[in-house]
């Protein structure tokens, strides 16, 4: 009886210390309504995020559609007088203009318009390459617009075989050319036909496109590569096919002699060289002529593409002359220890690449002349 007694003591007095919060203690079967709550609360995040990442998708694809479109429809646009309030508006079009490539180029178009009176402002479509000029139609004209769109090109394409021939002007008009991305348009047109040297564009009362070349040119070819559709260009050190819309209208063709000594010297500018070494008496120097068949046209030649080269240097060239009597000619002096040095600068002349060195390490340079010795 009394070991009893002393048990339920110890019971009691064990139960007295298990904290209230004890895992052990033990509080009786969980409330339904406790757990609906739960439950409830459960759904409530798992709804909401969902919903968060639905709507996180929506705006994803939208702004990706709006960029999409942006991209295709999106129009330069700057207007400097309130077109609302402007007296003889009118709305000159332009299509196929496709000098401007940028935001830039819009901006330098907007300036000139800025200068000049009687303009209120221009849009541009990148895509559809069409421009739209607001001015007075009672103090400007379409001809009086196109003469400011109009910049100047030119371009060398070719070099004649033989200087001192007859040269002729073929003077065109060409529906759709603007200005100096049109020009450099047409030398990739051209610059593959044969007897084709220069191109040169000029606004006087009309916008011409002057072509200068042999005589007797193929008038029929010449239309057909211009108004060909397309062309492949070198953009950003890719080809890229270029799409055209030119339509030549005229075709005027007169004898251009005078002007030979002109354009020769677009094409082939003389660009004389002289060493600053002196030159002692016992270095023997020997002379070498070459007729230039192949180099950058409408270029300065400054010689250093091979002058620069680590093999050509050995030679101590003295000086170099170019002439463009009846071609373009060299004739360069160097420092020769034997007779068949000659034959060895020609060579190395003529190799499809020169060797620069660049930061202590060797550089291969593209060689961009083909010569023909003549002595």
């Amino acid at each position: 009886m009394f070991e009893n007694q002393d048990k339920n003591r110890k019971d009691e007095g064990n139960a007295k210390h298990v904290p209230e919060g004890s895992p052990n203690s033990w509080t009786g079967p969980p409330n339904e309504q406790d757990l609906n709550k739960k439950r409830y609360a459960v759904k409530l995040i798992e709804k909401r995020t969902g919903l968060l990442i639905l709507a996180a998708s929506l705006m994803f694809i939208l702004v990706s559609v709006y960029f999409i479109s942006q991209k295709n429809l999106y129009v330069y646009r700057d207007v400097w007088q309130v077109l609302a309030f402007s007296k003889n508006v009118d709305a000159f079009e332009f299509d196929s203009y496709k000098t401007i490539q940028n935001s830039v180029g819009f901006e330098l178009l907007s300036d000139k318009f800025k200068r000049k009176k009687g303009f209120y402002g221009i849009q541009y479509n990148p895509k559809k390459r069409h421009l739209t000029v607001y001015a007075n139609d009672s103090a400007v004209t379409e001809k009086s617009i196109r003469k400011i769109l109009h910049t100047k090109a030119k371009s060398a394409v070719g070099y004649p075989d033989d200087s001192s021939k007859h040269l002729f002007r073929y003077r065109l008009t060409i529906e759709n050319y603007y200005d100096s991305f049109d020009g450099l348009i047409l030398k990739n047109k051209l610059q593959s036909m044969k007897g084709v040297y220069y191109i040169e564009s000029t606004f006087k009362n009309d916008l011409y496109v002057d072509i200068f070349g042999n005589k007797g040119l193929n008038i029929d070819s010449l239309k057909a590569r211009i108004e060909n559709p397309t062309v492949v260009m070198p953009l950003k050190k890719k080809l890229t096919e270029v799409s055209t819309d030119y339509a030549v209208n005229t075709v005027d063709i007169t004898n251009a002699d005078s002007q030979r000594g002109r354009i020769l010297n677009k094409i082939f500018i003389k660009d004389d060289f002289e060493s600053s070494t002196p030159i002692s008496d016992s270095r023997r120097l020997d002379t070498l002529k070459l007729a230039m068949k192949k180099f950058p046209f409408g270029r300065k030649l400054t010689f250093s593409s091979f002058r620069n080269d680590i093999e050509i240097e050995r030679f101590h060239i003295q000086s170099i002359k170019a002439t463009n009597t009846r071609g373009p000619e060299l004739e360069i002096v160097f420092e020769s220890k034997r007779p068949s040095d000659k034959e060895k600068l020609f060579l190395l002349l003529n190799r499809p690449s020169f060797t620069h060195m660049s930061k202590g390490k060797k550089k291969a340079v593209e060689n961009p002349y083909v010569f023909a010795k003549k002595n």
